[in-house]
């Protein structure tokens, strides 16, 4: 089966100086939905909804990734989405602190799948592939990553690579902040990424999909070949960085190719092509 994955992250919704009007961010998610050609498609969302937890982003981001996939003709379901540091609300006191989070995933999904706020992790599996959402935001520190290890090895446990002779499944890894440090100074990472990807190793995972840096990353790691893809910003904007959003396109458990696409105001669509990887 052929499939195609649309990428986005760092949405910010709820920025006060953020420099996409409504109408941009409606353009630009058209634009890329439009670009999922194959039978079966996945828009995920890795973290940072809104800037700060802002309630009237999270708001205006249902709005705007529900009214996209309705005219696109897309599942709720296909739609999947984990926290980031920015969806923190502290002001929720105590545990849990995704609350606002859960109900926003909850209005775009019409469902509780991807809810986080008593759970650090999620499996979900479809007819593409097997998809783990990790919350990396789960203790609340806004300074860094982090995976609970043993709520992943639980959710694992009884997963493994397929029999040999049957066809193997695309497992991904989605998670927010990033596996390897960009800057040299950047204490910002998944602190326990070392066992995290020996342990996604262990189980047959082909690709981790993360956010937060804003930066585009794309780097294979370890004997399995295991692709680790950050994108950049879809609202907001970093000095030095092009917003930015991946298209992933695959078939039989295999993503073939990547195609990243730059946000842009200069053009009629809002979207433009920099750079196609094989």
């Amino acid at each position: 089966m052929k499939f195609d994955i649309a990428h986005l992250s760092d949405l910010h919704f709820g920025n006060p100086k953020a420099h996409l009007r409504r109408s941009d961010v409606s353009k630009a998610l058209d634009t890329v939905l439009a670009q999922l050609k194959a039978p079966a498609s996945l828009l995920i969302i890795s973290g940072d909804i809104t800037f700060q937890g802002n309630k009237e982003g999270y708001k205006e981001a249902a709005e705007a990734i529900k009214s996209a996939i309705e005219r696109h003709h897309m599942p709720a379901s296909n739609v999947f989405v984990c926290p980031g540091n920015h969806d923190i609300v502290i002001e929720e006191l105590g545990n849990p602190y995704f609350t606002s989070f859960d109900a926003w995933s909850a209005q775009v999904r019409n469902d509780k799948f991807c809810t986080f706020a008593n759970r650090p992790a999620r499996l979900i599996k479809n007819e593409i592939g097997d998809f783990l959402l990790l919350n990396t935001a789960y203790h609340a520190d806004h300074k860094m990553g982090l995976v609970d290890l043993a709520a992943v090895k639980e959710l694992l446990k009884n997963e493994s690579h397929a029999p040999k002779g049957e066809p193997q499944r695309l497992r991904v890894a989605i998670l927010h902040h990033h596996i390897v440090p960009v800057l040299p100074e950047d204490t910002s990472t998944t602190r326990n990424a070392y066992e995290l990807i020996g342990l996604l190793d262990k189980h047959g995972f082909s690709a981790v999909l993360h956010g937060h840096q804003h930066a585009i990353l794309d780097l294979t790691i370890g004997q399995s070949k295991m692709r680790l893809s950050g994108v950049g910003s879809f609202g907001y904007l970093t000095a030095g960085y092009m917003n930015s959003v991946a298209v992933y396109r695959g078939q039989e458990g295999a993503i073939e190719r990547v195609e990243r696409y730059g946000l842009t105001l200069d053009s009629s669509t809002g979207i433009v092509q920099i750079l196609e990887t094989n």
